[in-house]
This record gives structure tokens, C-alpha cells and sequence, in this order.
């Protein structure tokens, strides 16, 4: 028996299996089983149980398992002394992670080692993260990558890298998770989740479960191993709450989608406000509006009922935001873009029949040809949906109700989201941000990111709205939900066989919209 006998032993008791060992050994199976049947008869005892497709250690294997690793382990020390005059590292290190971090995280940490010690050869072990801490403790490995437990054992040493996100993920195929998820309030009680066996991703969900009152949910399945999780869910088996790490590199990935979780519409949308009330106050002074704020609080000193004009766009202008972010958390994204789709041809009629604005025939064609598609969405869905019916009149009337009380300025804008910031901050102040920051450790910055793209987007189109008639304003309207059916269908969303003739129609009035304002740009410039 010498050490090379040894190493083989080991290994044939880490993989449990002849074949794989005799290929990591470069020999048959055959030359395996003879070679381990020598070292029995050696030693006069019998150290496997075999069967056809695994063995497993007899208790004189276990023994003799233990001498051989820890001869294994004197031997290389041993070849490490004789080559210690030479400052090169040289020996064996085992490492272990899963599959995931082997192609995210290692090959930077490996290039950067195998640079400095050359002469070390590298064990890699993959699989499920959970066992890292257990598998180091019991030296069956000497590093492992993964999170770090809430509570670290005494004997094992932690070295930071980077921080771990944690996303919660559902699937994009229809199933019974994602009606589930369109119900408002959604009752979590009834989605079936996804969980890890152990580890960090499973003590994270655990407790957004007792954050979310969820005292008995509904597992479908525990799996080891992130990526089979992923596709679970990409099967519509479930929800789950994977690192991102894993998420993004997942082959699987285009099959499922990131939920704006623990941030539900309604935390964004506070958020949002809070966020975003700095920019438009920043925009009030730049464009020098403070006249103008005195001047609408004159009028409401004056005439004080005036105040609930205030109230009303505040109201109408505050649920259309919280729209804009509840859809894509409710399947309801392409309900939404449809309501964009029909405010411009509703801002036109508006104009026309309210302010006396003049329309073209290819507008009022383009009016009849909407008009068809909303007649056969009614009659073939018995509806249509609340979502599009509340963005086409609310915003409309948001502009009617602003252009007749002379109110259309930024000034008047900047009063409005004055009224709704007690009622976001709230909302926000419901949300438990530390909970939050441990998932998405940059949630603040991308807060601030948020305000600051909200405060010039409406900036803009406040400013836009006080300078440019209304069927203008709404032919405008077009950019944004044509980027927004693109992101629905991103996300996952499918349009049904029956919103088909409604989305047509929809498309072909766009397009006669945008060549009739095209043309009357080329032949009456000055004409708005």
C-alpha cells in the first residue's frame, strides 16, 4: 500500500462512485475495484458496501478512512518541508461553492491566486452554499465560498468580498402564482413558494415571512441548490427569494421576473413623492415661480373654497402616479399602456368639444378608428379595463379641470404634491428600510435616482402643458406608452386574443395622429 493509495481511497469515499473516481484518477473502473480489493485483503477487513450505484463506508471503513486522511495530510506536509527552501506555495487546497459562484465570483479570485502560488493545485467541489460552513468545520474542505451565517462558528474564520442582494422572483408563464399576484391585496397566504433547504436565502425568507404576517405559507417545494430553484420557478411552480448573483447568471433568467419586492406600488409611489418633491421645488425657484405660488395662495385666501380645486388634480394627479407603479407588481402593465394609448385621442376629443380646439379629418379619423377598437374590447371582453379607463379620463381631466381654473403653471404643480406628501410620507414611513437596505443594500441611492428622473420628467411635461395646446399635448402623450407596452412584454406580460382588434385600432390611430402632425408641421409651421 503506499500514499497513492490512500488519495484513491479518499476520493472513492467523496464521490461514492467507482466510475467517477476511476475518470478523476485516469484509470477503468476496473483497475479501480482490483486496486481497492488489494488494499482489503492487505488489511484483512472490508471497508465498502458496494451495490450498482453508489458504495458506502463499512465501520471499519470509517476507521481506516480517518488514518487515511490523516496520512494523506502528513504526506503532503511532508513534501512541503522537503521543498521549503523554495518561496513558491506548493500542496493541494480544496475549495468549495456552488455552481453560480464558480463562474461569478471564482475565476477573479483563482487568476489572482494561481498568479501568485502556481504550484498549488486547486480541488474544486460544487454545491448546495448552505453546507459551506459545515463542510469547512469538518475539514473535508479548506475554503469555501459563500454568504456569511448570522451566527459565525468560533473555528471558522469569515473574509469579506462583496455584499449579497436577495431578489424575490416569480414566473412569466401564466400560472396559479401569478393570478395570485394580480389580486390586490395580494393574499400571500396562498402563494406557493420555493424554498432552499438551508442557508442564508432560506433564514432571509423566513423572516420577510414574519414581516409580512405569513404565519403558515404555502411551500411547494425545498430544494438544495439555488439554480434548481430558478427552474422551478421558471415552470410556474412558485415564487422564491434567490440572491441575485444567481438570478443573473441563470440560463433560465429570461424566463422569469424580478418582483419590486419588499417595496410593494404603494412603498415606491411614497417614495416617489418624498423623493421627488426636491426637484420640482428646485425647478419652482430655478424658473422663478415663487410669484406665482403667492399668487394662487392669494386666491385661495380670497375664495376659500377654491383650496378643494387644489385638492381635486392633487387627488386625480396622485392616483395616476400610484397606478403607473402598482401595474407592473399586478400583471396589469398592459392594461395600463392601453389607458396611455387612449389619453391622446380622449385629449383630443376634450379639445375639440371643451376648449373649441380646431381637428383635422385624419385626427377625427384617427378618433373613429379608436373609437372601433374600444367598441370591440367592450364587446368582446364585456369591458374594458378599469386601469386604461381611469389613466385616458383621469388625466384629461386633470388638464381640463387645470387649463379652466388657470392653474396649469409649475407653481400650482409644486401646491399639489405639497397636499399629497403627508399621506406618502406614511407610506413610507410603514416600510422598514434596514429590511429593506439587507436586500438591496443601494435602495436609497436608487431613490434618489428615482426623484431626480420623476422631478424632470414632470417638470417637463407641467411645463410642456402650459405652453402647448391639448391635442398637441396629447399627440405628444404617444412617446411613453409605446415604451411602456416594449417593457410590458420585457416583464413577461402577454396580450390576450381579444384585446388584439383594440390594440390595432389603437396602433393605426397613433400612426394617423403622428403623420397628421407631421404634415401640418411641414405646411403650417406656425400653426399649433
Amino acid at each position: 500500500m503506499n500514499f497513492n493509495d490512500l488519495k484513491i481511497f479518499i476520493t472513492l469515499t467523496q464521490t461514492q462512485n467507482f466510475a467517477k473516481t476511476a475518470a478523476l484518477h485516469h484509470m477503468s473502473p476496473s483497475t479501480l475495484s482490483r486496486q481497492i480489493q488489494k488494499i482489503e485483503e492487505e488489511l484483512g477487513q472490508q471497508l465498502l458496501w458496494r451495490d450498482n450505484r453508489q458504495v458506502s463506508l463499512t465501520p471499519n471503513g470509517e476507521v481506516f478512512l480517518a488514518f487515511a486522511q490523516q496520512q494523506w495530510q502528513n504526506w503532503l506536509l511532508f513534501q512541503q518541508q522537503l521543498h521549503s527552501q523554495e518561496e513558491e506555495l506548493s500542496g493541494e487546497l480544496k475549495l468549495y461553492c456552488s455552481v453560480t459562484a464558480a463562474y461569478s465570483h471564482l475565476p477573479g479570485i483563482l487568476d489572482k491566486f494561481r498568479a501568485h502560488y502556481p504550484k498549488v493545485e486547486i480541488q474544486l467541489t460544487t454545491g448546495d452554499p448552505a453546507q459551506a460552513v459545515h463542510l469547512v468545520q469538518a475539514q473535508q474542505v479548506d475554503l469555501a465560498l459563500a454568504g456569511k451565517p448570522p451566527i459565525l462558528p468560533s473555528a471558522v474564520t469569515f473574509h469579506y468580498i462583496n455584499d449579497i442582494a436577495l431578489s424575490m422572483i416569480a414566473p412569466r408563464v401564466a400560472c396559479s402564482a401569478t393570478q395570485l399576484l394580480q389580486q390586490d391585496p395580494i393574499n400571500w397566504q396562498q402563494v406557493p413558494f420555493i424554498l432552499p433547504l438551508d442557508g442564508m436565502a432560506r433564514q432571509r425568507i423566513e423572516e420577510w415571512f414574519k414581516q409580512k404576517g405569513i404565519k403558515h405559507p404555502k411551500i411547494y417545494a425545498t430544494v438544495a441548490g439555488h439554480e434548481g430553484i430558478v427552474s422551478m420557478v421558471a415552470l410556474g411552480c412558485g415564487l422564491a427569494m434567490l440572491p441575485d448573483v444567481v438570478i443573473k447568471n441563470s440560463p433560465l433568467n429570461s424566463q422569469i421576473s424580478t418582483l419590486l419586492l419588499p417595496l410593494s406600488g404603494t412603498d415606491i409611489f411614497g417614495y416617489r413623492i418624498v423623493f421627488t418633491l426636491p426637484f420640482v421645488a428646485a425647478a419652482v425657484a430655478l424658473f422663478k415661480q415663487k410669484a406665482a405660488i403667492i399668487a394662487h395662495l392669494k386666491r385661495i385666501q380670497e375664495r376659500p373654497l377654491f383650496v378643494l380645486a387644489f385638492i381635486f388634480t392633487s387627488t386625480l394627479m396622485g392616483f395616476q402616479m400610484w397606478l403607473f407603479l402598482w401595474a407592473p407588481n399586478n400583471g396589469s402593465s398592459i392594461s395600463v399602456s392601453f389607458g396611455y394609448l387612449l389619453l391622446p385621442l380622449v385629449m383630443v376629443a376634450a379639445a375639440r368639444i371643451i376648449f373649441k380646439e380646431r381637428i383635422s379629418r385624419i385626427k377625427f379619423l384617427a378618433v373613429l378608428i379608436a373609437a372601433v377598437g374600444v367598441i370591440s374590447n367592450i364587446v368582446l371582453k364585456g369591458e374594458i379595463s378599469w386601469e386604461a379607463s381611469v389613466i385616458c379620463v383621469g388625466y384629461t381631466t386633470y388638464f381640463v379641470v387645470r387649463r379652466i381654473l388657470n392653474m396649469t403653471d409649475l407653481a400650482a404643480f409644486f401646491l399639489e404634491m405639497l397636499l399629497l406628501l403627508p399621506f406618502c410620507i406614511y407610506f413610507a414611513w410603514q416600510v422598514d428600510i434596514a429590511q429593506v437596505q439587507q436586500s438591496n443594500p443601494n435602495i436609497l441611492v436608487l431613490l434618489l435616482i428615482l426623484g431626480l428622473i420623476s422631478g424632470t420628467a414632470l417638470n417637463s411635461y407641467i411645463l410642456a402643458s402650459n405652453h402647448l395646446p391639448m391635442n398637441l399635448l396629447g399627440l405628444l402623450g404617444y412617446v411613453e406608452p409605446c415604451l411602456m407596452v416594449g417593457v410590458s412584454f420585457l416583464i413577461g406580460e402577454e396580450i390576450d386574443a381579444q384585446s388584439y382588434p383594440l390594440f390595432i385600432c389603437l396602433v393605426i390611430a397613433m400612426l394617423l395622429i403622428i403623420a397628421d402632425g407631421v404634415w401640418h408641421t411641414k405646411h403650417s409651421p406656425t400653426r399649433l
